[in-house]
Order: C-alpha cells, then sequence, then structure tokens
C-alpha cells in the first residue's frame, strides 16, 4: 500500500512514468551494498539493519551474498582483534592492519572492535558456517534464516 501511494503521489506531478521512476520508488534501498547491512549488525546499529532490511526486496540468491559478506567480515574483525590484543590500542590496530582499512570504515571498524569480545567473533563465526549448511539445504527459507540471524546477531551484540 505504501509503494503504492508514493507512485499515486509521484503521478500527480507528471503524466508519464517510466519503469525505471517506478522501480526507484519502490526499492529506494536498490544500490544498498550487503556490506553496509553486515557492517551496521556487527556495529550493533539496529536502526540502521532494520531500514535496510523494509526498504530492500532481497531475493533467495541475495541471501547467499550476505552470508559470504558475513564470513569475510567476521574473518576481517577476528584478525582485527587478534591484532588489537597485541597491539592494546584502536587507532594503532586500524592503522597497522594489513590490508589497509578504507578511511570510510575506519568509524565502524572502532565500534565493532569494541562490541565484540574475541571469544564471541569465533562463536559468531561458527554461526555463520552453521546458517550457510542450513541454507544450502533449505533454500526455500533462506530470507527467514538470514534476516533472523541478522537480528539476532544485532540484539546479541547489544547486550
Amino acid at each position: 500500500k505504501n509503494e503504492m501511494n508514493k507512485i499515486l503521489n509521484y503521478s500527480f506531478t507528471k503524466k508519464k512514468i517510466t519503469k525505471e521512476e517506478i522501480h526507484k520508488l519502490t526499492n529506494s534501498y536498490e544500490k544498498e551494498s550487503y556490506f553496509e547491512l553486515v557492517d551496521s549488525c556487527l556495529s550493533k546499529n539496529k536502526p540502521a539493519v532494520q531500514k535496510i532490511i523494509n526498504n530492500t526486496s532481497f531475493n533467495k540468491s541475495d541471501s547467499i551474498i550476505i552470508i559470504r559478506s558475513f564470513l569475510s567480515r567476521i574473518k576481517r574483525l577476528l584478525e582485527l582483534k587478534k591484532l588489537f590484543v597485541k597491539i592494546g590500542n584502536i587507532e594503532g590496530t586500524i592503522s597497522n592492519f594489513r590490508p589497509q582499512i578504507f578511511w570510510k570504515e575506519k568509524e565502524v571498524v572502532k565500534k565493532q572492535i569494541q562490541t565484540w569480545p574475541l571469544d564471541e567473533v569465533y562463536s559468531l563465526f561458527e554461526e555463520t558456517l552453521h546458517l550457510e549448511i542450513k541454507f544450502k539445504k533449505n533454500s526455500d527459507l533462506s530470507n527467514n534464516l538470514i534476516f533472523d540471524f541478522i537480528l539476532n546477531t544485532t540484539d546479541k551484540s547489544n547486550n
């Protein structure tokens, strides 16, 4: 209903609406990065996670990409946490990490390092691997599985 209202309101100012305009109106987060969803989750930014999930149309093939994105980010977080244990401060950890952290990601990475104890990162990695197995066994439930995992992980990291 909300999507139809968007189209209706937009059509008051135009005589003709293109397919591309309709697509933009109904899927405002089309270009939303999978990594942004994962980073928001790992940074315990539940409002951002919910906004991305609610405003993006995900299909079954997106679920495996999200899982793989989680695995990639968790592996990076594991290495960052190990380096943090050696160095002892976040700034030094981020500046000495290789490959180098892109400047736009530094604040998110700091938040993730502060949020997750090393043992919980290992547990999260194991959970993500199990999620991937569940997905492969029953891809019909892929979106339910991945979004339950994301929301539970966001809540878990808040504790």
